[in-house]
């Protein structure tokens, strides 16, 4: 009988052996499959899983947006400052055309003024004139010329006398210092610098009636 389970032994352990082989093999080929799925799933969560963002990093976004805004206002100031001198260019330019345009107006006003004045000759020869006595004042035209200021010029009266003058339309005076010789002028009685005729008439008048007297 011991024989006989001996080699009934032999006979069915190669069986059962051969009989359990699939499956553990099967178990092998499913291992990893069972291995792959929990990858993905590993993946899967980690993609899923929300993105973690540092302080430095942060710091670093605030930087350069300072930096942006700070680079803006600096080139709005600089606009501004543009604009500022363009405008104050523009101003200055006006000014000056305006300045030269009064100054043009001045010279042609006062190349007519000389233009309306007869032509007088005056020779500047001193010499002394008598005048008779009680003779110390007449009544005729005075006119204007370019000479020293507060002085003029007289037919007959001696350089250095004073003269009043009055002008018979509006009755204003002034007087000046005869310092040159006019030419003798038919109803000219004397020539004044335009600093004295002035104060009697505009220069546009040229000739105005008066009365000297000394």
């Amino acid at each position: 009988m011991l024989a006989t389970g001996a080699v009934v032994t032999m006979i069915v352990a190669p069986l059962v052996m051969l009989s359990d082989a699939p499956s553990v093999a099967g178990s092998a080929v499913a291992a990893p499959a069972h291995g792959a799925s929990t990858a993905s799933a590993n993946t899967a969560v980690s993609s899923s899983a929300p993105r973690v963002v540092t302080l430095r990093q942060i710091q670093l976004t605030d930087a350069r947006v300072v930096e942006h805004r700070h680079a803006a206002q600096k080139a709005a100031a600089r606009a501004l400052a543009a604009a500022n001198a363009r405008a104050q260019a523009a101003q200055a330019a006006q000014l000056a055309a305006e300045a030269n345009a009064r100054a043009a107006a001045s010279a042609q006003a006062a190349a007519a003024a000389r233009a309306s004045v007869p032509a007088v000759h005056h020779v500047a020869v001193h010499h002394q004139v008598v005048v008779s006595a009680g003779a110390n004042s007449r009544t005729g035209l005075a006119t204007y010329y370019y000479w020293h200021s507060g002085q003029c010029a007289s037919p007959w009266l001696p350089h250095g006398t004073t003269v009043t003058i009055r002008d018979n339309a509006t009755g204003k005076t002034t007087s000046c210092v005869v310092t040159d010789t006019q030419g003798n002028i038919p109803g000219h009685i004397i020539d004044l610098d335009p600093s004295v005729f002035t104060q009697l008439a505009p220069l546009g008048q040229g000739v105005i009636g008066v009365t000297i007297s000394w």
